[in-house]
């Protein structure tokens, strides 16, 4: 989604100094390691890759597990997977709506939630577990 922003060569110059990760702080468990890192495989930082590989079809971001290779890993990708199924198989406007109804602007707000997740699955399918 970072490709639709009007302030695309800003980020592409800063999105490197950001963090998205869910627990950047568990690198600490590393032997050696103490500065905060991606885990690379949360869904953060999965949709973070999916948006910046879309956007600049590179990312120079270092990530602890950049192929899903651990097993917590491979579980988390294969819950992600599951996951597109399970949208492939709704009805987009009633599942952006769970959390409460959406008045106006109904179908922006469905196309933005097809194209996140049209890219996440972009990124997803490339991956093995």
């Amino acid at each position: 989604m970072l490709s639709n922003c009007k302030e695309l060569d800003f980020i592409k110059e800063h999105y490197k100094e950001t963090m998205s990760c869910s627990h950047p702080d568990q690198v600490r468990w590393v032997k050696g390691s103490f500065k905060p890192k991606h885990c690379g495989t949360c869904l953060p930082c999965t949709i973070r890759r999916a948006s910046v590989l879309k956007a600049f079809e590179s990312d120079v971001t270092e990530y602890r597990d950049p192929d899903y290779e651990n097993r917590k890993a491979k579980v988390e990708l294969r819950s992600y997977k599951i996951g597109l199924l399970d949208y492939a198989e709704n009805n987009k406007g009633f599942t952006i709506q769970l959390s409460g109804k959406i008045d106006e602007q109904l179908d922006e707000y469905e196309d933005l939630y097809k194209r996140g997740m049209e890219e996440l699955a972009t990124f997803i399918n490339t991956k093995n577990d």
